[in-house]
């Protein structure tokens, strides 16, 4: 599942989670089988093979000029407890190829409040790889304070239980809120997961928010739709980025910087869609398709004759434009 940034929209890293796909039942969430794992002792090889695979899937998407981010993986308080995690992700990262700076592991609280000496010494191995560090769910364990500055912490998880009734309770806002500026005060980001409107995705923006997970961006998803789901995503992005400097340059008024930016943004989509790699230029077709299409979504633009015959005279060199915006 992507995790976004609330300020700008831009992706910033994925956490992997585990499906089991039934033969009978198809998919099975892990409230139904991470326990039984655990209590019949499967749940360490699941981890492995969890973990590997995350770290191999974006090293391929890396290779591929997905953007580079992190992956954040679930570690259960009883893999912490019987493993040598820092020895295997050293041995995962080694194998797959991953920078260290591209890996997190997510620990709930309950991890941090038992063994605190063994705990201390785990992390700062983990850290001394330079692996990040999250809490998962928090607010919902012990919620003992003293570990968050005796343990080396990267991010705070903001449990979907307090993003799900925002706005309409309260309590939950004020929850949300403490948590968000604890964080920023002990220089920790902050990630909500469980987003699922426009109204919680507004409120955490204002709140400062770092970053959120959740249907509101996107539901999870298989890892050979993240690809086309990131395509989707940038054109969003560009959709956006565009419409405010088109209303920006309205209040201006130069009609030549309103030329030059929707060619530069129209091209971006439309990179190679010809079937000819070596070419970057659209068409003069798909230059005013997109921009009807922007006319749409923005009901602030028309595009009048006379320039769409200057569209049509700076299309040939559209291709050259499209390669300074990538």
């Amino acid at each position: 599942q992507p995790q976004i940034c609330l300020a700008d929209g831009s992706l910033k890293g994925f956490e992997a989670l585990v499906r089991w796909r039934h033969p009978e039942r198809g998919l099975v969430g892990p409230d139904e089988f991470i326990t039984f794992s655990e209590s019949r002792g499967l749940i360490t090889p699941i981890g492995r093979w969890v973990m590997h695979e995350a770290c191999r899937q974006l090293k391929a998407w890396q290779n591929e000029g997905l953007a580079m981010v992190p992956v954040a993986v679930n570690l259960s308080a009883l893999e912490f407890r019987q493993r040598d995690v820092a020895g295997e992700l050293a041995a995962v990262l080694h194998a797959t190829g991953l920078e260290p700076r591209f890996l997190e592991i997510e620990l709930t609280e309950s991890v941090l409040m038992h063994h605190t000496g063994q705990v201390l010494e785990t992390l700062n191995a983990i850290k001394a790889l330079g692996v990040g560090v999250t809490i998962d769910d928090f607010g919902t364990g012990y919620s003992s304070l003293a570990y968050l500055k005796r343990y080396p912490i990267d991010k705070l998880k903001i449990d979907r239980s307090f993003v799900m009734d925002t706005p309409q309770s309260a309590d939950d806002v004020a929850i949300v809120t403490a948590i968000i500026q604890m964080g920023h005060s002990l220089q920790l980001q902050v990630v909500a997961e469980g987003m699922e409107t426009a109204e919680q995705q507004y409120m955490l923006r204002t709140l400062g928010c770092d970053l959120a997970q959740g249907w509101q961006l996107s539901r999870p998803l298989a890892a050979d739709q993240i690809p086309g789901w990131w395509q989707r995503w940038r054109q969003r992005i560009s959709l956006k980025s565009a419409r405010r400097c088109w209303l920006r340059m309205r209040r201006q008024r130069n009609s030549g910087m309103i030329l030059t930016a929707i060619l530069r943004w129209c091209a971006r989509p439309f990179c190679r869609s010809c079937g000819n790699k070596g070419c970057l230029r659209p068409s003069i077709c798909s230059v005013k398709a997109l921009v009807f299409r922007w006319h749409r979504v923005s009901g602030c633009f028309r595009l009048r004759r006379r320039w769409a015959s200057r569209l049509k005279a700076m299309s040939n060199n559209c291709h050259c434009l499209a390669a300074r915006s990538w």
